[in-house]
């Protein structure tokens, strides 16, 4: 060819064909972000599974403690109002043994009046 020397290798590069150079340098760059993004996403979701896992077993064995506790007290409570009802009944069984006493109060009152008069 006239014009061109021997040695040059020279391809004419079209708008076209760096339009899809372009394009094809985008695409593997979406290939290695989706890619990065992927390996990340799924360390995260490791970690995630892991911590959520030991929040679970921690609250399982806080929430363990706390039931114990709360049967303690329950029953502690349950004890405490037997007691309540056991003090309670003897004392009004101990009031109703004591229920005349206005009447023997009366009853003393009037027989010493009789011997502060038989005395006077």
């Amino acid at each position: 060819m006239p014009g061109v020397s021997r040695n040059a290798t020279f391809h004419a590069v079209t708008t076209s064909d760096l339009s899809v150079k372009i394009l094809q340098e985008i695409r593997d760059e979406l290939k290695r972000s989706r890619s990065e993004h992927g390996t990340a996403l799924r360390g995260l979701r490791s970690e995630l599974r892991e911590e959520l896992q030991t929040f679970r077993a921690e609250h399982g064995a806080r929430t363990a403690v706390v039931d114990q506790r709360f049967e303690v007290i329950e029953t502690s409570l349950r004890d405490m109002a037997g007691q309540l009802v056991m003090l309670s009944r003897g004392m009004t069984v101990l009031l109703e043994g004591r229920g005349d006493t206005a009447g023997r109060l009366n009853d003393l009152e009037r027989r010493l009046d009789v011997l502060e008069t038989e005395r006077s």
